[in-house]
């Protein structure tokens, strides 16, 4: 009998004698087979009353009949995670194990279900992390405090649930303004020029501070002396001036706070400077021969001494050639003029008020240079 209930085959077994057999057995495939005796007729499908039936020839004979086995058990491999529904009987499991449903089929046979459920549970991770401005996680970057999650597939296909609690620390930056004269020491470093520059401090909280300076470096901007006509003239033209005796342990020199200075006295000058809130020193020059025409020099008479207007220079005597130059006090020549065979010159120079010396030279010879005041 087959599983739509037809038979599938039987066979009567025996003579005119009588026959006897009464055995059940199944082979290695589960096929049912079934030795009886009978007598007249055996009907092997009911339903189908004579058509499937086998009459016997003496008073009794064997049937052997082969019945197909009913389907073995259907499995089921599943696996899932945290917990399995299962349509065939609507149940929810949530641990692995093997499970079991029976279904009976049209041919009466029982149809077994054999589940083999595997779950793998849901990974839950939490971690804390603190960082200095900003952090990055995941491929997204965070720069303020918080709780994140996110979620990862785990080796077995489930979902790994990771929580973050982040901190952010700023980090910390300041600006610093200064002027220096000549150079600035700052952080182990000693910087000559001006500009912008930037250091890094650890701040307590372990993240990096950067901090900024803007530093701007003042100098005196000419120290240089030169040496005209007995004349020391420094050339920087927007600073104070004070001159001072290098011979004598630089002592300044009193009164002597003009650009220019006229030595008395043979020896080493130099001029301090004042610019820019800088204080310099020009190089010392050395000064020698003063002495020499101070017979001549007074002899010539500058006068008036101030002046407004004309200014007369009288020699001792009549000269063949006099030459006479104005200087200002930065030792520039202003003027000049030459007379022939005379004694008394008149000069009829104008310039605006102020220190000019007047240079005398008589038949080529220095005879002196004069400190004179224009009102």
């Amino acid at each position: 009998m087959n599983s739509l209930q037809s038979v599938e085959w039987s066979v009567r077994w025996g003579g005119y004698d009588d026959d006897f057999g009464n055995a059940l057995g199944l082979d290695v495939q589960n096929n049912l087979w079934c030795i009886r005796g009978f007598r007249g007729v055996a009907y092997m499908n009911p339903a189908t009353s004579t058509a499937d039936s086998l009459v016997a020839l003496g008073m009794e004979d064997v049937f052997i009949s082969k019945f197909n086995q009913c389907p073995l058990p259907t499995v089921m491999q599943v696996a899932g995670c945290d917990s399995y529904y299962w349509p065939v009987n609507q149940q929810n499991y949530a641990a692995s194990g093997t499970y079991y449903d029976t279904l009976t089929s049209a041919s009466s046979c029982d149809s077994v279900l054999q589940l083999n459920l595997t779950l793998s549970s849901t990974d839950s991770v939490s971690s804390a992390y603190t960082a200095c401005g900003s952090y990055f996680w995941n491929g997204t970057l965070y720069t303020a405090s918080g709780t994140y999650t996110d979620t990862l597939v785990h080796s077995s296909g489930c979902d790994s649930i990771v929580t973050l609690h982040l901190t952010v620390l700023s980090i910390g930056s300041g600006t610093l303004t200064d002027t220096a004269c000549g150079s600035y020491f700052w952080n182990g470093t000693l910087y000559t020029a001006s500009g912008t520059y930037t250091d890094t401090h650890v701040q307590s909280s372990g993240c990096d501070s950067l901090v900024t300076l803007n530093l701007y470096i003042d100098s005196v901007s000419d120290r240089t002396v030169s040496l005209q006509m007995g004349v020391l003239v420094a050339h920087n033209t927007q600073a104070e001036y004070q001159w001072l005796d290098c011979s004598n342990q630089f002592v300044p020199i009193p009164g002597q706070t003009m650009a220019t200075f006229q030595p008395l006295a043979n020896g080493m000058y130099a001029v301090q400077l004042i610019e820019n809130g800088c204080i310099d020193t020009s190089d010392c020059i050395s000064i020698t021969g003063i002495g020499l025409s101070e017979t001549l020099n007074r002899r010539v008479l500058i006068a008036p001494n101030p002046h407004t207007e004309t200014l007369n220079v009288r020699l001792p005597y009549i000269v063949g050639l006099c030459t006479v130059r104005i200087y200002d006090a930065w030792g520039r020549e202003l003027y000049q003029v030459e007379h022939r065979f005379t004694d008394t010159l008149e000069l009829e120079w104008l310039g605006p008020p102020g220190i000019y010396f007047v240079e005398v030279m008589a038949d080529q010879n220095h005879w002196g240079r004069f400190k004179v005041l224009r009102e």
